[in-house]
């Protein structure tokens, strides 16, 4: 009986089981039932479900994922490998004796106090007269030349800088005291391609000699505000290739003596360049009394994020304003002018010259020396050195000849005069730290007897309250411009390396890569050129604009076809035969139409627009991914037809959307349409999509509806509605609100302005107030270079109601603000991509009508930042804690921006993401963030560049709002200045930044091409890391001659969720043997940052390791 008894309780248990089992597996169908074959019902957004018109034409036609609305949704995914990569957001900063916020706390009074009087006063409370102790005199002879600013750079080197070249070589020889140092590459590069071997052979003789110094090294001296840390390092190369392979030279040190403002970015990229030391010179003169005061002008620059000081870099600050002979021997600059010995016929000089005699040389060198005295008292130690030069100095052979002898006669003087113990020598910077680092004196050791510091040097003023912060946005088109050939150009050049992989992978010959080459050295050279500190600024006369935005337009021609010939390579495999049939034209579709028409007779590379004619026998467009990662988002194509049909490389059908194009305020055109769908490109990859035409509306297009309000004139829409689109005129109430939604977030506007007012995160189901508003400062003293408001507040641009275009569809739906001055534009994209975090901006600013005028965008939120925090972004590789500071002006609570900013606290993040540099304030009111769009000037500020900024061109600039909420991560203090973006941040900032690009094929030959999908890539990299460059390296002949690698680990925060992102992190760790399909390097080597000095020998099978906010190079070269 026990025994069956058992077995029934076993079988009942059995029969139960199977029961909850097949239960369990019905309700799992239904439920995979309902989320696959109504997904596509759920994702519409809102203005579909209420508009049945706007619906796809049946369910029958979305069971498949073939025709799926929505077929690019991205898994959430467990984006963070380990949570162990979270807690390097959560360490504190490095601890230093100085940091700028810090500073900027302990001074009272930003009042400016002229050098001799303050100065001096000081020095000789402290020292007598009598003050006798060794000090040591370096002279450093130096010419400043700018490679544009009041002329182009043909005409400095015509005029000046070939001259200065020259008898630099000869009278170098001729005195064999005498020294010099020099900065800028491409000047150097120019000279020596028209001088003779003897001559050549001469300057790598006096470099070798030590009488020669070359500072810096990368092909200009970039400003450090508006560039990129991809631009900066890019130029470093440029210029460091150049210099190894054309003289043999490897620079030590950096001489920065004219950017306005210092960025703490920089001093990482010269410590991992393999620079030893800095001097810089432009920073905020109450900063610089402050440091003076506490002997703080040469300290250890450290990262805010090192605590250990790893990257540390030893940096001197020079004590004065300028770099001058007036400014550089000591306080008093009437005694300092005595010592310039410069005497030109028919030149104006401040002071009468009087060369040294030996009458007048004891009392001159008096005087010399109790400023040298005077000068070291600023500084820890007994050795200083002097400047002698200034801007394109020693451009007169006669100059070097008055230099060197009156200084000659001086230093032979005063080396004679044991008892005043002071030693001077001519001398390059070079020996300036070498004496300071060789000293025996156990006072100056370095680092230890130095101060360190962290942070950066914004913003720069040089007398009174007028700051250096207008030149953050001036000549916005420019910035733009710069900004879309530095993604073009790296964008060639990751795909000619492709293309060298595929032929050495596959021993084919990639017969185009001579003229590649050719190609991107010169965009490399001219994208060098304009981050010079007087050019990507807007600091420039209109006359060398013109010629600056020339060259732009040429390089992003050479890149564009380099690409082309690369992209030729790959999807022919190789094939020649393929190749020569397969015409490929390079397309430009852009957001706008000519609403805003450019009227000038240069070329306009912003405003290029690409028509694709689509026929029955369809076209095709090359869509290219330049980033490592899976990208999923819309692509804008401007067609002749509006009945069309869009396929994958799949011959898969994929749902589009078409749009009008507008001609003006509300008349769209009837043979151009915009044309939207979703794209899915591989990382590094290449896609054909298909547009062909149809007979009439198919069932995977859909047309957008559109709404004008605030329209005061109707136009005749009889022309116009023939069928295409419905449009509707909203006369009557426009206090409702506008909304768009998506699955992730629901976006108000007012009606009457057109204007965001609100986002919802869905998640939270709480709406987030956020007001945004254009208005424009009017100018006080406002020039290129400083922004001196006349009031503190800023007046609205827009008052009363504005004209107010609302177009709405299934993928995206945009309201158009219709402004004289502004067309502002927001987009919301109802596909689950990464740009559905948010809300596309595009702004297209036309200042020419207003005078005097520095406009803005300004959100205003409920977010609680009471301690007036935001967070900026230095050269979009760092963030910095920026504060609001009531006793300064407003031009001082502006700092550079890049390509972030956003305000934060408990609950959430408002995240302003930029397409180009721009300036952005700290506000005295909490929840308030503000970026410049454009400034139009009548006057000169008084800077040197003697012109106001009137050659103002219509510019779009192109943002993207993104709010976040803080998740359940312990909250961090805002007491804590270290910051970093989310994952998601720095994802959509890297698609804002690279756009894709797109190839249309000219013929109807792409059905014999090798490939419809090229995907070198066998796994995404991870989230957090950046593929910088893949940069060919070339010899001096221009041959390939290997290639760079560059990457960046990011820093992020986990406070934020990351899903929507089609990768995940991996602990630093990146394996490129397994991320490359075509990786099979016969050397592998991890290099310094402009490829100078090797590092370290690695196996190509070898996995690498990149730190948080490293940034690290790597040479290969392939069979």
């Amino acid at each position: 009986m026990t025994g069956f008894h058992l077995d029934q309780t076993k079988m009942f248990k059995m029969k139960f089981f199977i029961r909850i089992g097949t239960g369990i597996v019905f309700v799992t169908l239904i439920l995979i039932f309902y989320l696959y074959f109504g997904r596509e019902e759920r994702l519409q957004p809102p203005e579909m479900q209420k508009n049945p018109d706007l619906k796809p034409p049946s369910k029958t036609v979305t069971k498949t994922r073939k025709t799926a609305l929505w077929p690019h949704s991205i898994r959430n995914l467990h984006v963070i490998k380990s949570q162990e990569e979270c807690t390097f957001a959560e360490k504190k900063p490095a601890r230093t004796d100085f940091t700028s916020i810090g500073i900027y706390e302990d001074i009272k009074s930003f009042t400016y106090v002229f050098e001799d009087q303050d100065v001096m006063s000081k020095i000789k409370e402290k020292f007598p007269d009598s003050y006798t102790e060794p000090l040591k005199v370096i002279f450093i002879p130096h010419s400043h030349n700018d490679p544009g600013w009041l002329d182009t750079i043909e005409g400095y080197f015509s005029h000046n800088t070939r001259k200065i070249l020259n008898y630099m070589v000869v009278k170098l020889k001729e005195y064999p005291e005498f020294r010099f140092v020099w900065s800028e590459t491409v000047f150097l590069a120019m000279w020596w391609s028209e001088i003779g071997e003897g001559m050549k052979e001469d300057v790598r003789d006096l470099i070798k000699e030590g009488r020669l110094e070359i500072l810096n090294g990368g092909w200009v001296v970039p400003d450090e505000a508006t560039t990129t840390y991809f631009a900066y390092v890019d130029q470093l190369i440029e210029g460091h290739q150049w210099l190894e392979q054309n003289i043999g030279v490897k620079p030590n040190n950096t001489w920065a003596i004219d950017p306005f403002g210092y960025s703490a970015t920089m001093p990482y990229i010269h410590k991992n360049t393999g620079f030893q030391n800095m001097a810089i010179m432009r920073i905020n003169a109450n900063v610089k009394s402050y440091l003076r005061d506490k002997q703080g002008l040469e300290f250890q620059w450290r990262q805010q994020w090192d605590a250990n000081g790893e990257h540390d870099i030893f940096t001197h600050v020079f004590p004065y304003q300028l770099y001058s002979i007036k400014h550089s021997c000591g306080p008093n600059v009437y005694t300092c002018l005595i010592f310039d010995f410069r005497n030109i016929p028919g030149e104006f000089s401040e002071v009468k010259v009087n060369p040294l005699t030996d009458e007048t040389i004891e009392e001159k060198a008096k005087l010399a020396v109790s400023q040298y005295r005077m000068k070291s008292q600023h500084y820890r130690h007994n050795v200083i050195f002097v400047p002698i030069g200034d801007d394109f100095r020693y451009n007169h052979l006669v100059e070097w000849d008055q230099q060197y002898q009156n200084y000659k006669k001086l230093i032979d003087f005063v080396n004679s005069k044991e008892n005043w113990n002071v030693k001077m020598q001519f001398g390059t910077l070079n020996d300036y730290f070498e004496a300071l680092r060789n000293s025996k004196n156990s006072e100056i050791q370095i680092p230890e007897t130095f101060p360190s510091f962290s942070g950066d040097f914004y913003s720069y003023t040089d007398r009174n309250n007028e700051y250096w912060t207008g030149y953050f946005t001036s000549r916005p088109y420019d910035k733009v411009l710069s900004r879309k050939l530095e993604s073009s150009l790296r964008a060639a050049e990751i795909l000619n390396t492709l293309a060298v992989m595929y032929a050495a992978q596959n021993t084919v010959q990639f017969d185009t890569l001579n003229d590649n080459l050719r190609y991107l050295v010169n965009a490399r050279q001219l994208l060098g050129l304009f981050q010079h500190h007087d050019a990507i600024t807007g600091t420039e006369r209109a006359a060398v604009v013109v010629d600056y935005e020339f060259r732009l337009s040429q390089a992003l021609s050479d890149t564009e076809v380099a690409m082309l010939n690369s992209a030729l390579f790959l999807l022919s495999q190789g094939d020649v035969g393929i190749h020569s049939k397969l015409p490929l034209s390079f397309a430009e579709f852009r957001d706008f139409t000519s609403e805003l028409h450019l009227e000038t007779t240069i070329p306009n590379p912003l405003d290029k627009l690409s028509i694709l004619p689509v026929s029955e026998s369809k076209s095709q467009v090359v869509v290219y991914n330049s980033l490592p990662q899976r990208r999923q988002e819309v692509l804008r194509l401007v067609v002749n037809q509006r009945h069309v049909i869009v396929k994958n490389s799949k011959g898969v059908t994929i749902p589009s959307q078409i749009n009008p194009h507008w001609i003006n305020l509300s008349v769209y055109s009837n043979d151009r349409f915009e044309l939207v769908f979703v794209v899915d490109i591989q990382p590094l990859g290449m896609e054909i999509y298909t547009v062909a035409s149809q007979e009439e509306e198919g069932k995977y297009l859909t047309n957008a509806v559109v709404k004008l309000y605030n329209f005061k004139e109707r136009n005749n829409w009889k022309s116009n509605k023939d069928g295409v689109f419905d449009v509707e005129y909203m006369d009557r109430d426009v206090s409702k609100n506008i909304t768009f939604e998506n699955d992730r977030i629901c976006a108000n506007f007012k009606a009457a302005t057109g204007m965001l007012q609100g986002i919802t995160l869905n998640a939270v189901a709480t709406e987030f107030v956020i007001d945004v508003g254009f208005l424009a400062y009017t100018s006080q003293g406002s020039g290129a270079y400083i922004f001196l408001p006349a009031w503190k507040n800023a007046e609205p641009l827009f008052k009363g109601t504005v004209p107010v275009r609302v177009i709405r569809g299934p993928i995206v739906s945009e309201i158009h603000v219709v402004h004289d001055v502004v067309i502002h534009v927001v987009r919301v994209y109802h596909d689950q991509i990464l740009a559905s975090r948010g809300l596309e901006i595009v702004n297209k600013v036309d200042i020419k009508r207003l005078d005097d005028r520095e406009i803005i965008m300004r959100f205003s939120t409920e977010i609680q930042n009471n301690e007036k925090i935001v967070y900026s972004d230095l050269n979009g590789f760092q963030m910095i804690q920026r504060k609001f500071f009531q006793k300064l002006p407003a031009g001082a609570n502006y700092y550079p921006m890049t390509s972030i900013a956003y305000i934060e606290d408990d609950q959430y993040r408002l995240s302003l993401l930029s397409g180009q540099s721009q300036g952005v304030a700290a506000s005295q009111y909490a929840g308030r963030l503000e970026v410049m769009l454009d400034r139009k000037l009548h006057y000169d500020d008084a800077r040197g560049m003697g012109e106001g900024l009137n050659d103002n061109k219509p510019t779009q600039s192109r943002f993207f709002l993104l709010l976040e909420t803080a998740g359940d991560i312990a909250k961090r203090s805002q007491q804590n200045s270290l910051s970093y973006p989310s994952l998601i941040s720095h994802s959509i900032s890297e698609v804002l930044n690279n756009r894709l690009y797109m190839f249309v094929v000219n013929n109807n030959e792409a059905a014999n091409i090798a490939v419809h999908q090229f995907v070198p890539l066998s796994k995404s990299f991870p989230c957090d890391v950046s593929l910088v460059n893949l940069r060919s390296l070339v010899t001096v002949e221009r041959n390939f001659n290997g290639t760079a690698v560059l990457l960046k680990r990011k820093g992020f925060e986990c406070r934020y969720p990351e899903d929507g992102l089609s990768c995940t992190t991996s602990s630093g760790q990146i394996s490129l043997k397994k991320i490359f399909k075509f990786w099979k390097p016969v050397e592998f080597r991890e290099v310094t940052l402009s490829y100078m000095h090797s590092k370290s020998e690695l196996s190509y099978q070898q996995d690498i390791h990149i730190e948080p906010m490293e940034l690290k190079a790597y040479f290969v070269k392939h069979q």
